[in-house]
């Protein structure tokens, strides 16, 4: 097997990912006909400020499946007055799973500091969210437009047989080291904020990060002087 980097290897992606499979699943059940199941996604209490549940639990899906007649048909029932959830027929988001990863590395001295709705596990073993006065929409490291979990699953994906883009190219999808581990650390909420940037570098250094991957950017290039990932 190629082991690229390492089982002790930890990759750093600046932008992280939504990944569905992740959350508290209570219960899966056999859907009808195809390989998805229905899992039951626990979000915690209801928030007190304004919050459409519903709306919220549709745009997530929508950002998993990017189709919005496939998310509209995958979601069975959206939890609205007791808690906050809701239940889906979803594949496995397999990229991230720490099936056959060994402990932690004793190197690392991050922390799982992802927020709201979000879990570690051997595989993703660290996450910080930056940003003051956050909305509750961005309290969290999770992605929140698919960006995140693109370039992550790219950098150190595991390997995913039988992939396709809706049944064409079928193949094996992996990241470029599928048995390194991933530490998060979301820096634009929604802004991309020189300070966020240049305290992510700081921290993923401090925790034991071995190779930083970064995917964020401006419109237009800047002067090296003026760059934070650049001076970072």
């Amino acid at each position: 097997m190629d082991n690229t980097l390492g089982w002790g290897s930890i990759l750093f992606s600046i932008t992280f990912f939504l990944a569905i499979s992740n959350k508290q699943s209570l219960c899966d059940a056999n859907a009808n006909g195809d390989d998805r199941k229905v899992y039951i996604i626990y979000m915690g209490s209801l928030p007190e400020e304004s919050y459409s549940p519903s709306s919220h639990h549709l745009s997530m899906l929508q950002h998993v499946v990017g189709d919005n007649f496939v998310a509209s048909s995958s979601l069975v029932r959206s939890y609205t007055r007791s808690f906050n959830g809701f239940a889906a027929k979803l594949t496995k988001s397999e990229s991230f799973n720490d099936k056959g990863f060994g402990p932690i590395p004793k190197k690392w001295k991050g922390e799982c500091a992802g927020g709201r709705n979000f879990t570690c596990n051997k595989k993703i073993i660290g996450a910080r969210s930056y940003g003051e006065n956050l909305t509750m929409e961005y309290r969290s490291a999770r992605d929140d437009d698919g960006h995140g979990n693109h370039t992550a699953s790219t950098a150190a994906g595991n390997e995913v047989r039988d992939a396709s883009f809706y049944g064409l190219a079928r193949g094996t999808a992996r990241g470029g080291a599928p048995f390194g581990r991933i530490a998060a650390y979301k820096v634009c909420n929604p802004d991309c904020d020189d300070a966020n940037i240049l305290a992510a570098y700081d921290d993923a250094i401090a925790d034991g990060v071995d190779i930083i991957t970064i995917s964020l950017g401006a419109l237009l290039p800047f002067d090296f002087i003026d760059d934070s990932i650049a001076i970072g």
